[in-house]
C-alpha cells in the first residue's frame, strides 16, 4: 500500500513515543501537515507548538537537546532551510542532537508551488560537519530511519514526502547508516553496465526505468536506493560501482547542484547524468510537475538512452 514517507513518520514517533519519555516534538503550526499531530495528541506535555517561527522552534529545540531531550523539530522543509543560521550556529557548531524534520520536499506537493519547496536542503544541510542528512524510500525504512535518529543522538535533517510512495524495498530490508540498498528487481551491479542512483521521490521510477532499459533496451541496469546522503556511504558505494559501470544516472526531487547529482560526481571519475530539477518550481499537480520536471519513468528511460549513447559514442 503506497504511503507518504511523512504519514509513515507520524505513526512511527508516536509508536517511539511510548518506549522513550525523553523524546519531544516541536511543530511550527503544520502539526496536521507534517503528521507531528499524532504524537502531540497522545503526548501533549511534550509536544510543543512554536506557531510560525521556525527560528525559535529551532533554538528552543537546541536547548532541549543539550539538557538530555531527543527533539524532533518539524515543518515544511524550505521553512526549516530559511532558517539556515539558527540550524548552523544552534544545532550544528554546537553539536546539538537535533532532528529538523522537513516535509512536503521537492516539486511533487503540487499546488502549493516554488515558495513551499524544498529543492536546495540537501546541498544546504550536507555542508554542515556532522550533520546526517536521511531521506526515506518508504513504509519499509521510513520506521527504521526514525528508530535509527532516536537512538543514536546526532543532529540530522529527515527529509519527507507529501506524496504517497509505493513500497519497493525488500520486507527482508535492514537500514545501515553506511549502506544504500541494491533493488532485487533490477540486475546486480556485476552484471551491469549502467547504475542508477535515486532518493526519494522518484524512487518507483526510477526502479521502473531500470527494468525497462534492462528487459526492453538491453542495457542492463542496477537501481539502488541512496537514503543515506550523508555522511556518505563510501565503502557501500564503492563495492556498487564495478568495473563493468560504464556511467551513473542519478534521479531525485531536488536541484541536480548540490544534491544526490552532485554528491555521486564529487565521489567518481565516471561519467554522471543528473536527472533532478534545473529550474524554480511551478504550481501544478503533482502529477503534471512530475512530468514537467522529467522525473516520470519514461522521461528517465528517454534520458537514460541519451546518456548511455554518448557513453558509447565516446568509447568509438
Amino acid at each position: 500500500m503506497k504511503a507518504a514517507t511523512r504519514e509513515t513518520f507520524g505513526k512511527t514517533l508516536l509508536e517511539l513515543g511510548h518506549a522513550h519519555s525523553d523524546i519531544v516534538v516541536l511543530d511550527a503550526d503544520l502539526a496536521k501537515s507534517t503528521k507531528s499531530e499524532l504524537f502531540g495528541n497522545t503526548f501533549p506535555d511534550r509536544f510543543f507548538e512554536c506557531g510560525i517561527a521556525e527560528g525559535n522552534m529551532i533554538g528552543i529545540a537546541a536547548g532541549l537537546a543539550l539538557a538530555g531531550k531527543r527533539p524532533f523539530a518539524c515543518s515544511f522543509g524550505c521553512f526549516l532551510i530559511g532558517r539556515f543560521e539558527q540550524i548552523r550556529m544552534s544545532v550544528s557548531y554546537n553539536q546539538a542532537p537535533v532532528v529538523l524534520v522537513g516535509t512536503h520536499a521537492g516539486v511533487t506537493i503540487g499546488e502549493d508551488g516554488h515558495s513551499q519547496m524544498a529543492l536546495e536542503d540537501i546541498g544546504l544541510m550536507r555542508n554542515l560537519p556532522d550533520m546526517h542528512v536521511l531521506q526515506p524510500t518508504d513504509a519499509i525504512d521510513t520506521p527504521q530511519i526514525v528508530s535509527y535518529l532516536v537512538e543514536h543522538r546526532v543532529p540530522a535533517y529527515l527529509r519527507l514526502t507529501r506524496q504517497k510512495m509505493a513500497p519497493i524495498l525488500p520486507d527482508t530490508y535492514t537500514f545501515s547508516l553506511s549502506e544504500g540498498a541494491l533493488l532485487p528487481q533490477t540486475p546486480p551491479p556485476a552484471e551491469a553496465q549502467l547504475l542508477m542512483l535515486v532518493s526519494g521521490g522518484p524512487a518507483e521510477a526510477a526502479m521502473l526505468a531500470a527494468q525497462h532499459l534492462s528487459a526492453d533496451a538491453s542495457i542492463p541496469t542496477t537501481c539502488a536506493v541512496m537514503n543515506t546522503l550523508w555522511p556518505l556511504p563510501q565503502t557501500w558505494l564503492d563495492s556498487v560501482i564495478t568495473s563493468n559501470i560504464q556511467g551513473i544516472i542519478t534521479v531525485e526531487d531536488h536541484y541536480t547542484t548540490g544534491g544526490l547529482g552532485s554528491i555521486i560526481a564529487e565521489h567518481t571519475s565516471l561519467p554522471v547524468q543528473k536527472i533532478g530539477i534545473e529550474t524554480y518550481g511551478q504550481s501544478g499537480t503533482e502529477s503534471e510537475l512530475i512530468h514537467h520536471y522529467g522525473l516520470d519513468t519514461q522521461s528517465i528511460i528517454e534520458k537514460s538512452l541519451a546518456f548511455h549513447k554518448g557513453l558509447n559514442l565516446s568509447q568509438l
